[in-house]
């Protein structure tokens, strides 16, 4: 099995045998490891093979059939769930400039330029906020990204065709996607900082705690990009977040609800609000944001199916038909893996990396068709064709995503 402890250790062996840099000591990471080798061998630095990322292969493929076959017109892909509008863009743009693949770049150009359409609609008509949904949030999520790789696509591709792709300069980019987080930010001031029921996809298959931790997360992204108004957004973030603490938080599950009215256990609700706190623990290191986030791992651990090491995804099981409670879905698993690596970041406590090296071979074993990677595992079986649904663009964007971040921790 691919394991991220064994890159880990493959690398630090690597460097060892490469010996220190000028005036540094060396770091036997593999120290206790028993050797299986005199260290008399005839095997040179030269020699010795890098070892590749975990997962390369799950990612090569997924990348390759998405670039063969995911359909975009005019910067909206098919087959998605509003998750595309973030990591399609996002994840093109970022792999294509680091790569210094041009039609990736401008293909993730395009989708940010969607991204960007979107915004221009709600500001022009905000009230229309909940028909743009997951669109118009997971697009300002995937333009903040953007932002900060722009210049790095002007150099890669000219500012001309940049422009072409993405009608809008750097700077008006940025004051759409500020003007488009203020203008939500009242919104949600309306609704008393925590959403109330509606009749959208978002709410009805994510719930009320979800959609309302995105808001704060779009409050804490721009604080991230924007140092000078860090303190305003950071407080603004943590005020939504103790408005969901007030209105959903449940003693006895340890965690959050998926609406204040429903009393079982949700993973989504939890990983996003984990999320969320371990995101503004980085910036502004209040200890209770980092608690809360720890305390959600404890949480979530009877949604754990340690055989598979996956989490049950109970949110959408009744709507797809579940037989049994052996239902998880890609999404879900996916963000459990973001937040996980953000208490990495936090903590620096391998069982995290434990945690994402589990679920990304659950992905890859019970999930994955060759370049597909499907929507859901239940009752025993991978998703079907015939099941309500099968593939999700957006999803497989996502996972090269959460790769990508993996790899950038290790």
């Amino acid at each position: 099995m691919k394991t991220i402890l064994s890159f880990v250790l493959g690398v630090a062996a690597l460097a060892s045998c490469a010996g220190p840099s000028s005036g540094t000591a060396p770091l036997d990471m593999a120290s206790d490891l028993p050797r299986t080798q005199d260290s008399t061998s005839d095997v040179h630095p030269a020699e010795t093979a890098v070892p590749g990322p975990p997962f390369q292969d799950m990612f090569d493929e997924v990348l390759a059939y998405l670039l063969e076959n995911a359909k975009c017109e005019g910067g909206n892909f098919a087959e998605d769930f509003g998750d595309a509008c973030f990591y399609g863009q996002a994840f093109l743009v970022w792999h294509g400039v680091e790569t210094a693949d041009a039609d990736m770049t401008t293909r993730g150009l395009h989708a940010a330029a969607f991204a960007l359409g979107q915004a221009e609609k709600f500001l022009d008509n905000p009230a229309g906020f909940l028909e743009a949904g997951d669109d118009l949030v997971m697009g300002l999520l995937g333009l903040l990204e953007t932002l900060q790789r722009y210049d790095q696509a002007v150099a890669l591709l000219g500012a001309d065709a940049v422009k072409e792709a993405l009608p809008a300069d750097k700077a008006q980019i940025a004051d759409e996607v500020k003007g488009s987080v203020q203008g939500l930010d009242v919104l949600l001031q309306v609704m008393g900082d925590y959403v109330p029921d509606a009749d959208t996809y978002s709410v009805y298959t994510y719930g009320n705690t979800v959609v309302t931790a995105l808001f704060a997360l779009l409050d804490v992204e721009l604080a991230r990009l924007y140092p000078t108004l860090s303190a305003a957004w950071l407080e603004r973030a943590a005020t939504i977040a103790e408005t969901i603490h007030s209105q959903a938080w449940d003693d006895s599950l340890g965690g959050y609800r998926f609406s204040p009215e429903n009393e079982k256990l949700y993973l989504y609700p939890n990983i996003i609000m984990m999320l969320l706190y371990g995101r503004m623990y980085s910036l502004g290191s209040d200890p209770t944001h980092l608690e809360r986030a720890l305390v959600l791992y404890e949480a979530i651990q009877p949604l754990k199916n340690v055989e598979q090491g996956s989490y049950r995804s109970p949110y959408s099981a009744v709507t797809m038909g579940a037989k049994t409670d052996d239902y998880k879905t890609l999404s879900s698993q996916l963000y459990t893996i973001l937040a996980f690596l953000t208490l990495y970041e936090q903590t620096g406590d391998a069982l995290y990396l434990d945690e994402v090296d589990a679920l990304l071979s659950f992905i890859d074993s019970h999930l994955r068709q060759g370049g597909k990677i499907l929507h859901h595992w239940m009752d025993g079986e991978i998703a079907k064709p015939e099941h309500l649904e099968y593939y999700c663009t957006g999803c497989n964007f996502q996972a090269l995503y959460a790769l990508k971040y993996l790899w950038g921790e290790l």
